[in-house]
């Protein structure tokens, strides 16, 4: 085939809508040789036109009007009761259950990162808090650390690891170990 007959061919078939009943993707379908007829079926749900249209253009056109029953929505079979209808009854039963056991599980998500958050920011506070109460005790004791020589040089490590009480990060290896934390303890 020459690039100017797949063209038409690939418009065709992209411009075929999708089934009027279950959504699916639509297919074009053949019968007969002499002459050849085309129709438009349904992949999920089996719902077609007949092949009996000469040519593609008739049929993707008579489906995509969705004329007949299609038309009416599913209004021409209501009380009527079919295995494919039931099939698509029971999948969007599906669907609708799933997007709002979705939908639930999101707004209970969004309340807990609500509680989450504000929780967060209380015991941030307090670490602050507790950092700057355990970082004025070692000023305070800083005549006897200064005295005990195994003291001495831990205390002098601390300055060159932790940053001072006003700024709002420690560096990686105290935020793990917690040297802040236990420096309040008395030696």
């Amino acid at each position: 085939m020459s690039p100017s007959t797949i063209d038409p061919v690939n418009n065709l078939a992209n411009s075929i809508c999708c089934c009027p009943l279950c959504a699916g993707t639509a297919h074009i379908s053949w019968a007969g040789l002499d002459p050849l007829l085309y129709g438009v079926g349904c992949r999920d749900c089996g719902a077609s036109i007949p092949a009996i249209h000469l040519n593609r253009q008739d049929a993707v056109r008579l489906w995509n009007r969705r004329k007949g029953l299609a038309a009416l929505g599913g209004k021409a079979t209501a009380g009527k009761c079919s295995r494919l209808k039931r099939i698509s009854c029971r999948r969007n039963l599906k669907r609708g259950r799933e997007a709002k056991q979705l939908k639930r599980l999101r707004t209970e998500f969004e309340a807990k990162m609500r509680l989450l958050r504000s929780a967060r920011a209380v015991e941030r506070a307090e670490m602050q808090a507790a950092r700057a109460e355990n970082w004025a005790w070692l000023k305070a004791n800083e005549e006897n650390i200064m005295a005990d020589p195994t003291l001495r040089r831990m205390y002098e490590l601390l300055p060159s690891r932790i940053a001072s009480p006003g700024t709002e990060q420690l560096d990686g290896q105290n935020r793990s170990s917690g040297v802040a934390n236990h420096a309040g303890n008395p030696p």
